[in-house]
């Protein structure tokens, strides 16, 4: 991995076999980002993806054995009791151009991923929210 930032935005390129939830996890550590959001496309293989069930309140996730085109990635980065947090969502297409999407557990790059974060100077956190059974954004 290698990245650079400009002000308030980081570019980073991320390499063949880095994961890429740990990637991103790696630079808001390293840039000390207490909120921020996410950008990024590129190729995976072997990712893990969710999706929340509001009725039951847990996820249901899948792994999937292959090679995806990253069509979108999105998503917000804050902190947990003071520890980084992503919350990251993908869209993936499939060789037989068809896609697949969720909450991005993590997954393995497997050409390249390149990825933009916005700090954001506002301090962002997050607090579970029963009602929903999820740590939502809490504005300070």
């Amino acid at each position: 991995m290698e990245y650079r930032r400009a002000g308030n935005v980081i570019v980073a390129r991320l390499d063949q076999g880095e994961k890429v939830k740990e990637s991103i996890h790696a630079i808001s550590v390293a840039e000390n980002i207490q909120a921020g959001t996410v950008t990024g496309l590129g190729a995976i293989r072997d990712p893990e993806i969710s999706f929340y069930h509001l009725d039951t309140q847990e996820y249901e996730t899948q792994s999937f054995d292959d090679d995806f085109e990253v069509l979108s990635l999105n998503g917000t980065l804050t902190t947990v009791d003071g520890e980084p947090h992503e919350h990251l969502h993908i869209v993936l297409g499939k060789a037989d151009f068809t896609t697949l999407g969720g909450h991005l557990e993590d997954a393995v790059v497997s050409v390249t991923m390149e990825v933009s974060i916005t700090i954001i100077d506002h301090f962002l956190t997050r607090q579970l929210d029963t009602n929903v059974g999820l740590e939502t954004i809490k504005f300070d």
